[in-house]
């Protein structure tokens, strides 16, 4: 990836950086930068990227891959000519957020808008209040995401 970038700074006839800055997979990429080419740089500087993905990290990409990939639009990736995998991406998007957001934020952003029954320890009569209790768990889910109650959750609450 960074070999694109610095093909460009030879092009322009950049000879060395001060720093290489990145956040996230930008800060990934400055790492890489500076390892690749570490004459042309003096430091880097990273905000939220670490050198070596943690088990949950890579547990997290697997959800977030799975979620899109097992969306009835994903289509093996060829989905330009049709309708995108909203629903994957979305639920990639739910599951990346629980990685960067503090528990307390999330609490405090939802201001007691979740509401589940001590008794309904799945979430069923919540996510799909006109199911029964015994409706499968991913059934229900499922019923409340085609009835976007659940995008407009997180719209609000998750910021997505």
């Amino acid at each position: 990836m960074v070999n694109s970038q610095e093909r460009l700074l030879q092009h322009i006839g950049v000879q060395g950086l001060i720093a290489v800055i990145g956040g996230s997979l930008g800060g990934v990429c400055a790492m890489e930068y500076a390892l690749r080419y570490p004459q042309k740089v003096r430091g880097v500087i990273t905000i939220a990227a670490g050198p070596k993905a943690t088990t949950l990290h890579k547990l997290h990409n697997f959800e977030q891959v799975f979620a899109i990939e097992e969306d009835r639009n994903f289509n093996y990736g060829n989905y330009y000519d049709g309708d995108v995998p909203r629903m994957g991406l979305m639920l990639a998007r739910i599951i990346a957020h629980k990685s960067f957001v503090h528990l307390d934020v999330m609490e405090e952003r939802a201001r007691g808008e979740i509401v589940q029954q001590a008794d309904d320890l799945k979430g069923l009569q919540a996510a799909a209040p006109d199911r029964e209790l015994h409706a499968a768990p991913g059934e229900a889910l499922c019923a409340a995401l085609r009835r976007e109650q659940l995008p407009a959750y997180f719209k609000h609450v998750a910021g997505v």
